[in-house]
């Protein structure tokens, strides 16, 4: 296509190649749904339950109010790990985990932070198309516990939290209103920063993708 006529590519055309997101091979769903189900016992991903504020529309006509269904949608909070630990490679590899994470679950928008030794950047909501566009801020040293008392202290908490890291950090808080998905990128340090939480361990291409949903107990 660049060769012909004056021989430059569309913007497009160019965005489309040069972007780092590619598809995430890791069925999020399964993780986040039997996660978030053994936590609360009620929400689920793509579940129902029962509101007065739908009622039945069939029970109307009868002069009956039922409470009708209603989705249940699981609000996960992604912690991006900017220190300077994380180089380009795993920072991409992040944001593709981000992408497949939002794409499985069905969410168009996801509560997003950053965050190094201390918060970088607040929580916000996010799209998918705003990933590319995401300034990375801090790069300096990794403490986990300042975003996660952050979230913890929350007026409405997230259901879920999946902190995607290399794992070179400590973390002196655990969360009481949410469990915690460690994702690990690949890198030198390529293991968990605490024993508690829930593990992916996240391989190069052609090696297969690691999770210890009982890590608490090895």
């Amino acid at each position: 296509y660049a060769a012909q006529g004056r021989g430059k590519v569309p913007a497009a055309l160019l965005d489309w190649a040069q972007d780092p997101i590619i598809k995430s091979r890791i069925r999020w769903d399964r993780e986040v749904l039997r996660i978030v189900r053994r936590k609360t016992g009620v929400i689920e991903v793509g579940g129902g339950d029962y509101s007065l504020r739908r009622p039945n529309r069939k029970a109307l006509p009868r002069g009956l109010m039922i409470a009708g269904t209603v989705d249940q949608k699981v609000m996960p909070a992604l912690v991006l790990d900017t220190s300077g630990s994380m180089g380009s490679e795993q920072l991409d590899m992040a944001r593709t985990q981000m992408a497949g994470i939002m794409e499985k679950l069905g969410c168009e928008q996801v509560l997003f932070m950053e965050a190094d030794c201390e918060i970088t950047a607040k929580p916000q909501l996010i799209s998918t198309k705003h990933l590319r566009k995401l300034p990375i801020v801090g790069r300096g040293g990794t403490d986990f516990t300042a975003p996660l008392e952050y979230l913890d202290n929350m007026r409405n908490p997230p259901d879920i939290v999946i902190y995607l890291t290399d794992g070179d950090g400590h973390c002196n808080h655990r969360p009481k209103n949410f469990e915690v998905i460690w994702c690990i990128v690949p890198s030198y340090y390529n293991r968990p920063p605490v024993k508690w939480g829930h593990v992916v361990l996240i391989r190069k291409d052609g090696e297969r993708e690691t999770s210890y949903p009982n890590f608490p107990g090895r």
